[in-house]
């Protein structure tokens, strides 16, 4: 029998070493400094193991393993570096074969079975003085999270950067000083160009922000961080594609995860798009897409994700839910809106238990600021109509109108350009650094037909969770139109 066992781990060893890379034995305890914490998930980014009932591990990779990281488990303080979560330990010596590595986490005085998570999205900071204008955004964060009476975290659903990998330090910095702990992933302006490989162009955005794809818990809820952004070597030809190392790893690490669990999965590019307004581009939409909704098809599954400067939302099916969110930065910090006339902003998403809620945030602005109405004569689309646009909108969400206080039901859909945006930039054209930016198609813009110029035309918009928001839409504003 003993003999039988030393020759499967001789092959377990020989199956992992495919790569012919020499291998290394990774082992050590994940403990809250008293004792050792069980089932905790301990990875290389391609293989998963649990510590035991003493909290230690085992864990056999290659040489080409750059990060020995954990799943952080519930209900233990996010461990911190200059503000930052820090689950990982960098592998810098490739040669010992046995290598030891300890995680100490701090059991918290918080349940954090309540918690909101802020989603931010593309940043990108390209010149030092957008740095003031992203000042004002992590303010706005800090006071929020500071009226909520519960844990709140963070996370960048990419493109920090405008291909300034220099402003890394930055923005690690303005956001550690906001007291939530903010999660990072990687987009297509996070990468160091003119390298010879997807392996060496993410470098810069590891040793600043650790791996490229992991997960953590909090509370009931998995949240899973990936990377779907491959660099073929040529800036021009940026694949949004999940490599299969990181596919197998995800597959591993839901392996413990519940069927039926709220999953979270945060990437830059969406895996969704509207094919009545845009193509389906490599740099569009996730390439392997079907693929990964497969993978995650046992469990109850939002998407975050980001890259596009605009808001849509789809119900992919019952159980897949994304939400691809409007830009911190807007257009390029030109303009006071994303291109979709949603105003910079960020999603937040309140979780009780398993059960997940959610509204758009705008940088400044008020909760309850949730659309904005047009009267009749304002937008050259629908010159008779009066339009709004409701920027967080999907199909549970109900926009109707009234006329002098008659209801008069539901706004009809249309596809269109937010007139706000396309007027702001034909004024403001000569100003900008980038003259080509513009407004974007959307489907979550809506008309009624007043029948009279002089009627009064209030809105009331529902979202998905019986919340109502009001504008009236006042004669005098018309005129002063």
């Amino acid at each position: 029998m003993k003999r039988n066992t030393q020759l499967l781990a001789y092959l377990f060893i020989i199956t992992i070493n495919l790569s012919g890379q020499p291998y290394i034995k990774f082992s050590g305890q994940v403990c809250d400094g008293k004792q050792g914490i069980s089932g905790v998930a301990v990875t290389d980014g391609y293989n998963v193991t649990y510590t035991d009932r003493k909290g230690m591990y085992t864990l056999i990779s290659d040489t080409i393993v750059e990060f020995v990281y954990m799943s952080l488990p519930s209900g233990y303080d996010i461990p911190l570096s200059e503000g930052i979560p820090c689950f990982y330990v960098p592998v810098t010596d490739k040669t010992s074969p046995k290598q030891t590595i300890n995680f100490k986490l701090k059991k918290s005085d918080r349940d954090d079975t309540r918690h909101t998570m802020l989603v931010w999205a593309d940043t990108q900071i390209a010149f030092a003085e957008e740095l003031l204008f992203l000042a004002a955004a992590t303010e706005d964060a800090k006071i929020l999270a500071e009226s909520m009476g519960c844990p709140v975290y963070g996370v960048v659903c990419g493109d920090m950067v405008a291909d300034k990998p220099v402003f890394y330090k930055d923005i690690k910095h303005m956001l550690g000083a906001t007291d939530i702990p903010f999660f990072f992933l990687p987009g297509n302006h996070d990468i160091t160009f003119g390298v010879r490989s997807e392996e060496l162009a993410k470098a810069d955005y590891k040793n600043t922000f650790g791996p490229n794809y992991y997960s953590f818990n909090r509370g009931k809820v998995h949240y899973i961080v990936l990377d779907n952004i491959f660099y073929s070597g040529n800036k021009s030809v940026i694949l949004t594609y999940l490599h299969e190392r990181q596919l197998r790893w995800l597959e591993r690490d839901l392996a413990s995860v519940a069927p039926g669990s709220l999953v979270i999965v945060m990437l830059h590019v969406p895996t969704s798009y509207n094919e009545d307004l845009r193509q389906d581009g490599i740099r569009n939409v996730l390439q392997n897409r079907t693929h990964l909704h497969e993978i995650l098809k046992p469990y109850n599954v939002h998407i975050f994700s980001g890259h596009t400067h605009y808001n849509e939302n789809f119900v992919i099916r019952d159980n897949l839910y994304e939400h691809v969110h409007g830009a911190v930065c807007g257009l390029f910090w030109q303009t006071p809106y994303c291109s979709d006339g949603a105003p910079l902003g960020y999603g937040v998403y309140e979780v009780d238990s398993d059960y997940l809620t959610w509204y758009y945030k705008g940088v400044g602005l008020p909760k309850n600021f949730q659309f904005r109405a047009y009267p009749a004569g304002f937008n050259p689309e629908k010159p008779t109509a009066v339009t709004v646009n409701v920027w967080n909108y999907d199909p549970e969400w109900k926009v109707q109108w009234l006329e002098n206080g008659i209801p008069k039901g539901n706004m009809a859909q249309y596809n269109g350009h937010d007139p706000e945006v396309v007027s702001y930039i034909i004024h403001n054209k000569d100003k900008m650094r980038n003259p080509l930016l513009g407004s974007m198609p959307t489907n979550h813009l809506f008309y009624a037909e007043p029948t009279s110029s002089d009627a009064e035309i209030t809105i009331e918009v529902t979202d998905r969770f019986g919340n109502k928001y009001i504008q009236t839409v006042a004669k005098e504003e018309k005129k002063k139109e």
